[in-house]
């Protein structure tokens, strides 16, 4: 079952940022990383739909990390890269290339491979209120340095430092939510009114939304996916590693899980990079016909 819900949140992770990146390109980037430019969007049906596919991925991912192991559920969630670039080529009548396929196919072989030889002891530990604290200081950091850095509109800034920071805050809010998961498994939802997971995962939560919309309308989605795909799951593992005390068991050995992380995350970066290809082969097709 862990394994079905986290999939369902990858697919409507990725319906969701298809949609938003469609809807957030209509509005001025004089909104970006501000507020507003959620109070812009909330108009737009479209993007409402979109959000509401949001909501339905992070009851999925909730649900997968209150029972699951933080070490698993997130390479399946990265693996939602390659079902956002079929889902963006289907909506733009685009012919998915041979290699992208192919690429797919052995991305899926990869993680079927590690979930098939591990084992993890799913952790409900809840880390204490300080590092609490300290995530809240770091992403606020995260978000104030990107609104407000003077290089702010620089294109290395936004094509390479911007989706950084996306990608890293995307991790550190998967963490938080197995935190949260764990406090709800062991205390009971009315402990996230006395204990700090339910709050930070509140205030990262909002700031996740706004990054996501801002970077989603400064950075095509060949730019922005290859690396918060590739940091969201490195970042959330690693923290589940350090301070929720997860680990995975292998029938293959350590290294050799290692090994597969490794490929999974090279041949996903490998999708991402081919995205363009996919493009460009649909356009050649329409332009024959």
């Amino acid at each position: 079952m862990v394994y079905i819900l986290a999939i369902a949140s990858a697919i409507s992770f990725s319906l969701a940022a298809i949609f938003q990146k469609r809807q957030v390109r209509g509005i001025s980037t004089d909104a970006n990383l501000k507020v507003t430019l959620l109070w812009q969007l909330i108009k737009n049906p479209y993007w409402i739909l979109g959000v509401l596919f949001d909501i339905f991925a992070f009851v999925g991912q909730f649900l997968a990390l209150k029972d699951g192991s933080i070490l698993v559920v997130s390479p399946i969630l990265a693996f939602g890269l390659s079902i956002t670039i079929f889902a963006d080529a289907l909506f733009e009548r685009k012919r998915p290339s041979w290699s992208m396929v192919g690429l797919t196919l052995v991305a899926g072989l990869l993680l079927a491979v590690f979930l098939s030889t591990t084992t993890t002891n799913a952790s409900k530990f809840v880390p204490n209120f300080t590092l609490g604290v300290v995530i809240s200081l770091v992403v606020t950091v995260i978000f104030v340095t990107a609104r407000f850095a003077p290089f702010r509109h620089a294109k290395w800034w936004i094509d390479f430092i911007l989706p950084i920071f996306t990608g890293v805050t995307h991790g550190i809010a998967i963490f938080v939510t197995k935190a949260t998961a764990s406090l709800v498994t062991t205390s009971g939802f009315g402990a996230l009114f006395t204990h700090w997971p339910g709050y930070v995962l509140i205030l990262i939560g909002a700031i996740d939304l706004i990054m996501t919309q801002s970077v989603l309308q400064l950075v095509e989605l060949s730019g922005v996916l290859p690396v918060v795909n590739l940091l969201e799951p490195t970042v959330a593992m690693a923290l589940g590693v350090f301070f929720l005390k997860d680990h995975i068991h292998s029938s293959i050995g350590t290294f050799t899980v290692a090994l597969l992380l490794v490929a999974l995350g090279g041949v996903t970066f490998a999708i991402s990079v081919l995205s363009s290809r996919l493009v460009t082969e649909g356009d050649d097709s329409s332009d024959r016909h």
